[in-house]
């Protein structure tokens, strides 16, 4: 299933996340399996790992499985020389405006933490880390530190998401530009930029969100 700016393949090594959330997993044959099979077919497979397709439209609960193959693994690996190759370097400008039409600028936030999640709204694995994300915001409320989460998404359809989803990060619809901007290529990923706008910290695995992410915002409001 190709991708698109509504929909992006999320990689996955483990079951932990699908058993967070009710999915719906089905094969390229169209049969349908638990989440208690993933890890076998992902051996019958290969033991490469597992794509995670997601519909357009989809509420985040059907994932398509897909096998990773050579040619998908060069192209991930790729993207991620890209995302990476922007560490310690300056975050590039962004205007983007929340649900209720107030602006944010990047260049505005110097002398901030700014965190940045790219998400959007039919990506099961974003839905899982919204938790633990929502207490790394809890833990720095009121200090120098920004959240924002850039969704692919309209403004209408994240409005219909955060019913749903209880997520405490300013929602930015519309930032598929910037998630080229950033070289974004899978969902989640989180970015930490420091006050000086210099990028820290990037990742696209949320199992480092809960342990990781409150010590790179800890370390850089020093």
């Amino acid at each position: 299933m190709a991708s698109s700016a509504q929909q992006k393949d999320t990689l996955t090594k483990n079951t932990g996340a699908a058993k967070t959330l009710p999915y719906t997993f089905i094969l390229p044959n169209g049969n349908r399996i638990p989440a208690e099979k993933i890890d076998s077919v992902d051996k019958a497979w290969g033991g490469r790992g597992l794509i995670w397709s997601h519909p357009k439209n989809s509420d985040g609960k059907t994932i398509y499985l897909l096998p990773k193959t050579e040619n998908y693994e060069q192209k991930a690996a790729d993207a991620q020389k890209l995302l990476d190759a922007q560490l310690n370097t300056q975050a590039k400008d962004f205007i983007l405006r929340d649900l209720k039409g107030r602006k944010y600028q990047l260049a505005h936030m110097l002398g901030k933490v700014v965190v940045l999640n790219f998400y959007f709204r039919s990506c099961a694995p974003c839905i899982a880390e919204i938790p633990d994300l929502n207490a790394v915001e809890a833990k720095f409320r009121g200090k120098d530190v920004i959240f924002l989460a850039l969704a692919l998404d309209s403004p209408a359809e994240v409005a219909a998401f955060l019913k749903q989803h209880r997520f405490s990060f300013i929602s930015l619809p519309n930032a598929g530009a910037v998630h080229r901007q950033f070289s974004v290529s899978v969902c989640p990923t989180t970015i930490v930029i420091d006050r000086n706008g210099i990028i820290r910290f990037i990742t696209r695995d949320s199992r480092t969100v809960a342990d990781s992410l409150p010590k790179v915002v800890q370390q850089h409001l020093k």
